[in-house]
């Protein structure tokens, strides 16, 4: 199957499932063939990779995965808007 990654979550305490299957589920679900992504979520694409070997998911395994560097608010938080991260399209329209 392939190097295994280390520990990861697969069902949450509250026994919903964890990140990696909800997205990799969505993705298949949606018909997703092109995942962009910052690099700070390769880990989690290999994850899903490997999750979807083992469940014979092959069309995520044919999907085109991109990731890009972050882009930083200031030198230790990346931009983001789980963060509360101002959009780029904010920050363009106010001249940022």
């Amino acid at each position: 199957i392939g190097k295994q990654p280390g520990s990861f979550v697969v069902r949450r305490r509250n026994s919903l499932p964890g990140y990696h299957i909800s997205s990799l589920t969505d993705d298949v679900l949606f018909n997703i063939n092109v995942l962009a992504r910052g690099n700070d979520l390769s880990e989690s694409t290999a994850v899903q990779l490997y999750l979807a070997r083992l469940l014979e998911i092959n069309s995520f395994a044919e999907a085109t995965f991109y990731h890009h560097p972050l882009i930083n608010e200031s030198a230790e938080q990346k931009l983001s808007k789980s963060l509360g991260s101002l959009s780029l399209k904010t920050m363009r329209e106010h001249g940022y």
